[in-house]
């Protein structure tokens, strides 16, 4: 053989040896790449919604055994018995809204949006103003919560509470120790990895604006993980009545 020809035979070799190294590290690579994928599935396994009436009727019943934190056997024992009246055709409905993102924010939100606030208030301090004006300042603290519910099933609760300054109990003029927390979340929705990422308060008009955003994870089977956010907005206009003083507002988004 030629000279010429042995280089190029020996080139020829040398590229198809290379190829090959090349396929098998690429395919080592995607299987590590599955493996790993498949790790990061699976830690959500635990996470899931269920996915069947008689999951949800076990977690319900679990919860009246054992309350979560922040609910009370009473709560528990309601959640369970809403859902053991229900029929089965609202049964079967109340699975579906739990396993779709845009029907369980619809519920929630309808829950919280197109009902009155539950609050309470107390005076703790009144005083005088030494100006001309003699105004009477009257620190009145607020507290209440916000329950969503689906179909009537309780899925977590936000408290909150602040001390607001009024003139003549009419008008909010400073605002101390806005505080707000979410205290039970039922498992059966597997809210987790819920935290607070803003919060703020400010008076405006004489009205008091109180905001807190929280971010949490949910994991569906067959959609895989959803990210999304709870936005709880608190509205208080003072009143000499003292009648419906507070609105509220709730918003979920899945991102």
């Amino acid at each position: 053989m030629k000279p010429k020809n042995s280089f190029i035979v020996g080139l020829l070799s040398f590229v198809m040896f290379m190829s090959s190294v090349f396929a098998f590290e690429t395919s080592a690579k995607a299987q590590d790449g599955n493996q790993n994928d498949q790790k990061a599935y699976t830690i959500f396994d635990s996470n899931d919604i269920p996915s069947s009436i008689q999951e949800i009727k076990d977690l319900l019943k679990k919860e009246v055994e054992n309350p979560s934190d922040g609910f009370t056997k009473d709560d528990a024992e309601k959640n369970y018995k809403t859902f053991m009246n229900m029929t089965n055709s609202e049964k079967e409905k109340f699975l579906e809204i739990i396993n779709n993102p845009k029907k369980l924010t619809a519920e929630l939100e309808k829950s919280i949006n197109e009902t009155t606030p539950t609050y309470t208030k107390e005076i703790v301090e009144e005083s005088t103003t030494s100006d001309a004006k003699q105004a009477k300042i009257i620190t009145i603290r607020y507290s209440g919560n916000m329950k969503p519910t689906a179909l009537g099933i309780h899925a977590c609760t936000y408290h909150w509470s602040v001390e607001l300054a009024t003139e003549n109990r009419e008008k909010a003029k400073e605002a101390k120790k806005w505080k707000n927390h979410i205290g039970y979340k039922n498992p059966l929705f597997v809210f987790y990895d819920l935290s607070r990422i803003n919060n703020d308060d400010y008076i405006s008009k004489g009205k008091f604006y109180g905001k807190s955003e929280y971010s949490f994870k949910l994991g569906y089977k067959g959609i895989g993980l959803q990210i999304g956010r709870f936005k709880f907005n608190t509205t208080i206009t003072p009143k000499k009545s003292g009648k419906k003083e507070v609105s509220a507002n709730f918003k979920v988004e899945f991102f």
